[in-house]
């Protein structure tokens, strides 16, 4: 997933995998300067429009420079530079332009595609989005109580997650009369304490669930069963040892709808025991235990990164004076495609118009841009040199044909969703929105 690799980390795993074929290199005496990634094939995939790596380069950055980094990231300017070199190495490029998620809502796949080129209109898209804001748009109450009880909120900030996961445990134990369980890591050292959940690979200090709730995996544990990193499931009950409640417990019983592994417990197939685990902080001898597991009500938008959340989604981008989410690159591109439709979206303090239009002044679209201008170059001569598309036209007859297949074939029922469309969405749904394409009706 290349969105979530920078330059500088390209460039550790080019390394690392030379490192491990040094014997491959050695037995063939062949030289490990004339290979990359220790002669393994790497395939990247992903969309550059979303949100850019965590402290680090994004792979279209070609403009930063060493003085402008910040002085925590000097010490990976070489790294980054190595990277900027391998990414060069890539000589064939296919561009992918068929939409999966959405597909069964084109108006809004469409809407998200303009976003995330910021090439959105005011009548046309922001609008309609506003018409699913929870307090200013055409919901029903029944909906309302959907998007507030079931469906899964994305903030922009880490201290809007908190406040939503806390008041949603706090409400669950005072009308359930249930038990908030503060699980309090184990470290090797007081000094460990008082590093975050990132030092020690997202494991938390302290996690706080009530029988019930829902929770999200913050690692993969069984990922070919589907316990994944940012699965999401409700916690079913506690185990404790001995010492009973207080002391740290021996395991989280949570129930997995996407698990597809053994069954633990014969009546209930998808009960799945989350057992604790330890991280070192890297270039220490820090040791932390704790659950993989976090309150799943809220989550980040660059957590939320690279998941379907079937159930809906509440989209939450407040800011403060100094940041304004909807304008930073790819965060809202990110936040609006988690949801397969525009029924399942809401909003909750949609932003102002303004605070899209002002993502046209990023410098990271601009480099965008032209990385993409590149990619496209690179895929007309990728299909020329494989395949019998050797022009721009051969390969959209090709496209055309290939929808006229699709189209003879028998269309499965489409799933509806717990919720029925807004009788305001109607226009949005035939189509009819100003702005809409006509390919997109």
């Amino acid at each position: 997933e290349v969105s979530f690799i920078g330059r500088a980390f390209f460039a550790r795993m080019h390394w690392r995998l030379q490192q491990d074929k040094r014997r491959f290199f050695a037995e063939r005496a062949l030289n490990p300067g004339d290979y990359t990634f220790g002669e393994v094939s790497i395939i990247l995939v992903g969309d550059f429009g979303q949100l850019e790596p965590i402290d680090d380069w994004s792979m279209c950055d070609t403009e930063s420079t060493y003085r402008d980094c910040p002085k925590s990231q000097r010490h990976l300017w070489k790294h980054a530079r190595q990277g900027k070199t391998l990414l060069e190495t890539f000589r064939e490029a296919v561009m992918l332009k068929k939409i999966h998620r959405s597909k069964d809502d084109m108006w809004w796949t469409e809407s998200c595609l303009r976003l995330r080129d910021i090439a959105c209109t005011k009548d046309g898209d922001y609008d309609w989005w506003r018409e699913h804001d929870l307090d200013r748009g055409h919901f029903t109450e029944e909906q309302k109580l959907y998007f507030e009880n079931e469906a899964v909120w994305l903030c922009a900030r880490c201290e809007d997650v908190g406040v939503r996961n806390g008041r949603k445990l706090a409400h669950m134990a005072e009308d359930q009369k249930q038990v908030i369980h503060q699980i309090h890591a184990e470290h090797s050292s007081k000094a460990a304490r008082k590093f975050g959940a990132n030092a020690f690979d997202g494991l938390r200090s302290t996690i706080n669930v009530v029988r019930g709730c829902k929770v999200m995996l913050t690692r993969n544990i069984a990922y070919l069963y589907g316990l994944a990193n940012g699965t999401r499931g409700k916690l079913v009950g506690v185990v404790y040892g001995p010492g009973g409640i207080g002391t740290f417990p021996e395991a989280l019983i949570v129930e997995v709808a996407e698990y597809c592994g053994p069954a633990f417990y014969p009546d209930e197939p998808k009960w799945v025991p989350i057992l604790p685990k330890t991280s070192v902080k890297e270039g220490t001898r820090y040791l932390r235990t704790q659950f993989p597991v976090v309150a799943g009500f809220a989550l980040t938008v660059n957590k939320a990164q690279g998941l379907t959340i079937k159930e809906g989604v509440v989209i939450h981008l407040v800011g403060s004076k100094n940041f304004r989410p909807a304008a930073k690159h790819g965060l809202s591109f990110v936040a609006f495609t988690r949801s397969e439709n525009f029924e399942m979206t809401a909003f909750k303090n949609l932003p102002p118009w303004q605070d899209f239009v002002k993502g046209r002044e990023s410098n990271m679209l601009r480099m965008r841009t032209a990385f993409i201008r590149k990619l496209e170059a690179l895929h007309e001569q990728t299909l020329a040199k494989h395949t019998d598309m050797k022009t721009a036209s051969q390969e959209q007859a090709a496209h055309e044909q290939w929808d006229d297949q699709q189209a003879l074939k028998p269309k499965r029922r489409k799933q509806q969703g717990p919720l029925r469309p807004c009788p305001g969405c109607r226009g949005v749904d035939a189509g009819v929105a100003s702005g809409t394409p006509a390919e997109a009706t």
